[in-house]
């Protein structure tokens, strides 16, 4: 018989959402969104603003975002084997919260600035790269729709988190942002660390 493809089948995102597990794994990688996507979307706007740089020299300070993205996906793997999927998550999650940290520290200099760019890329992915470990293991027969939820989660959460990044901006400033980003990267942490199951 033909086989069926399950993305297009709503029974099959349905079966994976009435899992209250698997709902709370879609929900922090939505957050995740929102905060890393977010932050992340600010950057060539904050490395303008606060060093004058031309869009060539932002785009050299954020390859350091892409190598290090490309070295969290890949290592991401081996810490898990290492100290468990919660503790990579959280480890993920708390370079990014450094590195907004120092995004949100006033008069800092530039040097500073592009190892927090790696640090975002190198948490972002490491965080993300489990997250999506752990999701397309829900149910091996819907791999496919598990992938296309992680991408609307994480997507969605990303736009969320850009537009509020920007009416944050727009009353307070880039500094204020990656405070209040940082300060809602604790609660994820916090979020991650009380679910117990990964």
């Amino acid at each position: 018989p033909p086989r069926t493809n399950h993305l297009f089948r709503p029974t099959a995102y349905r079966r994976i959402l009435q899992n209250s597990y698997s709902l709370k794994i879609y929900l922090l990688i939505f957050f995740e969104g929102v905060l890393l996507t977010g932050s992340f979307s600010f950057l060539g706007a904050y490395l303008e603003q606060q060093f004058a740089l031309n869009n060539f020299l932002i785009g050299l300070v954020m390859t350091a975002f892409g190598i290090m993205a490309i070295t969290g996906g890949r290592i991401s793997g081996r810490i898990s084997a290492r100290v468990g999927r919660k503790l990579t998550i959280v480890s993920g999650l708390i370079i990014a919260l450094v590195a907004d940290l120092i995004f949100a520290k006033e008069g800092i200099s530039l040097g500073p600035v592009v190892v927090a760019v790696g640090l975002l890329g190198l948490g972002m992915l490491t965080a993300h790269s489990t997250f999506l470990t752990i999701a397309t293991a829900f149910a091996a027969e819907f791999r496919g729709v598990a992938m296309s939820l992680v991408a609307f989660s994480i997507m969605i959460g990303g736009g969320i988190g850009t537009f509020a990044g920007g009416r944050i901006v727009a009353a307070t400033g880039l500094v204020s942002m990656f405070q209040l980003y940082a300060a809602g990267l604790v609660l994820l942490i916090a979020a991650v660390l009380v679910n117990k199951k990964y």
